[in-house]
């Protein structure tokens, strides 16, 4: 019986173990860290809109760029089948519902290794793609 039972507990912490994933991001993870921010913070100018730092203490910037921005489409396909999701016949998005991960709204996605960010506008089902600068700020001179 004590022999089934520690199977049992092994079993389990097992499969913990490897179905969990990490949740640490740094600047070189391939994953989509996300950050709750106001449509009204965001700037289509170029200058730097959000800050923040990723989970190694790497400090990001966040800014509208143009060939980014023609780029928004793949970018939002990208992160819905990294959240797994999958196009459907009918042109709309399907995905196992214990499975997939839903993006929040008035949330800005920021991947590390691509250098983008994925805003997910709150009022619309709308979206936009960002630029993303990883390291040291640069100071004008």
């Amino acid at each position: 019986m004590k022999n089934i039972i520690s199977a049992i507990v092994f079993s389990i912490v097992t499969l913990t173990f490897f179905n969990c994933r990490s949740t640490y991001i740094a600047k070189n993870s391939d994953r989509w860290k996300k950050f709750e921010l106001r449509p009204s913070q965001i700037s289509l100018y170029g200058d730097v809109f959000f800050t923040s730092e990723l989970d190694d203490n790497t400090p990001f910037f966040v800014f509208w760029d143009k060939v980014v921005e023609d780029d928004a489409k793949f970018y939002y396909t990208t992160i819905m089948g990294d959240f797994g999701w999958y196009r459907n016949n009918k042109g709309g998005w399907s995905g196992d519902a214990y499975t997939v991960r839903r993006a929040k709204e008035g949330h800005i996605y920021v991947n590390p290794r691509r250098k983008v960010a994925v805003y997910f506008y709150s009022s619309t089902n709308d979206y936009k793609a960002f630029k993303v600068r990883i390291g040291a700020k640069k100071t004008k001179k």
